[in-house]
């Protein structure tokens, strides 16, 4: 007897024996006994109603963002599914981020001292997701062709499953904290300043490093650095370890080959000019043009997080080499063009070929007169870095040009070299002047006129 009151899974006596007394039934009533009728999302599924778990629906309407120590559960530290029943529990280490997702490192840095694995949930973008369609068919028998219509509207199912994933999220960002809004103490920024943790005495130390200065005959110089002149050195430094050996050497090399090798720090220590220790380029100064490419013990890596400007050897690409990509992407089209121009031999170079035919010297003189500037610059460059190809295409992407007077060229130049391939047979009887066609006799030019294919 009594009153019965119901919430969720929960039943409560209010009345009568029994007053006050809950009881789960969740593990009583199977999802199949259930009656959907008046349930806010019947339409979405097709056939017989048979909604998918909060799981599902939680795979289905958000990604998470898991950070901490590796795990082998699916969704990190706790082994979090999305299940309603765990939202209920202690989501201290769960957070909800409601932008594009931006990481910050003070911020990860931040929560990793508090929790030895968390999670950042984001909503999936149902417009945008590339599985979405095939999990709605998969979870309720719906198939989506498109997300809207033909003039844009919005399905009435999108329009549901959408309300859905917000009254799931509303859930999620009621008991989960906003990643975006979170607060981190002034006392823990503070102490991950730069230096904090490293006492004057340990300043004082000394670690071995290997200064790598990209010269053939000598790839690197040996020196012991005192820490604080290491943590006072303002230019970057590019730092790695014995297995990172080998890429030192090679940015080492593209920054002398793209950059300027006078820049690169060679040298520690004092000097005739003065007591003072200190990192030295080839002119002695390394204040404000200089960088330095360190190679360091595996156990001394942690003193880089306190110097000024240090990155590890891995991001030399993406902070240094990027810039550098329209010059070597220029210098590859040259190389192309180039190439494939010294293979003409100079009859049909020569801008004298009117007198033999004017139609083909248009062509040649157009050539001529575009390959002279491409020559000049190709010449700039090609001295230091025509023997580093192979190094420049491990590191930058070789792409066709698409830059239509470039396209017009390389048709322009293979046109005449089908041209000297039509007549190259017939041209090997006949004694040609070494140098231009200006002093030919007429009875030359009468000849070539008569036996070449125009």
């Amino acid at each position: 007897s009594g009153t019965y009151t119901r919430a969720g899974n929960v039943i409560t006596v209010s009345g009568g024996v029994g007053v006050g007394k809950s009881m789960y039934i969740g593990n009583l009533i199977k999802q199949s006994d259930v009656d959907f009728t008046n349930f806010r999302y019947k339409n979405i599924s097709t056939g017989v109603i048979a909604m998918p778990s909060d799981k599902s629906l939680f795979n289905l309407f958000f990604n998470v963002r898991s950070y901490g120590k590796k795990s082998n559960a699916r969704y990190g530290n706790t082994g979090f599914q999305g299940s309603f029943k765990e939202l209920k529990g202690n989501c201290s280490n769960i957070y909800h981020i409601t932008k594009a997702f931006e990481r910050k490192v003070i911020k990860q840095s931040y929560l990793k001292s508090l929790h030895n694995k968390f999670n950042i949930i984001e909503c999936v973008d149902i417009f945008t997701s590339s599985k979405f369609k095939d999990d709605v068919h998969s979870m309720f028998n719906v198939y989506l062709k498109s997300i809207v219509d033909d003039k844009g509207n919005q399905f009435e199912i999108v329009k549901n499953l959408l309300k859905m994933q917000k009254e799931y999220f509303d859930i999620i960002q009621a008991k989960t904290e906003n990643y975006e809004t979170l607060v981190i103490p002034e006392t823990f920024i503070v102490s991950k300043k730069r230096g904090a943790g490293i006492s004057d005495e340990m300043k004082k130390i000394s670690i071995p490093i290997k200064l790598m200065i990209g010269e053939n005959y000598n790839t690197y110089n040996r020196a012991n650095v005192v820490l604080s002149d290491l943590f006072k050195y303002r230019m970057p430094i590019f730092y790695g370890t014995q297995e990172d050996e080998a890429k030192l050497i090679e940015s080492v090399k593209l920054f002398a080959l793209l950059f300027n090798n006078t820049y690169v720090v060679k040298h520690y220590g004092t000097n005739y000019t003065t007591t003072v220790r200190q990192f030295r380029n080839e002119y002695n100064t390394a204040l404000k043009q200089s960088i330095a490419f360190i190679q360091i013990s595996q156990g001394n890596v942690k003193y880089m997080k306190h110097c000024t400007n240090a990155s590890h050897i891995n991001d030399f690409y993406v902070k240094m080499l990027y810039r550098k990509q329209g010059n070597v992407q220029e210098y590859f089209n040259s190389f192309k063009f180039v190439g494939k121009y010294n293979g003409l031999e100079s009859i049909y170079k020569n801008k004298y070929f009117s007198y033999v035919n004017t139609e083909w010297s248009h062509k040649m003189v157009n050539v001529k007169n575009r390959m002279e500037s491409i020559q000049t610059s190709y010449n700039l460059i090609a001295n230091k870095v025509r023997n580093e190809s192979n190094l420049l295409e491990k590191y930058f992407i070789n792409q066709p040009s698409n830059n239509v007077v470039d396209a017009k060229l390389n048709t322009d130049i293979d046109e005449l070299l089908k041209f000297q391939s039509t007549n190259s047979t017939v041209l090997s009887y006949i004694s040609l002047p070494s140098y231009s066609l200006e002093t030919a006799k007429p009875e030359l030019i009468n000849i070539l006129q008569k036996v070449m294919k125009f």
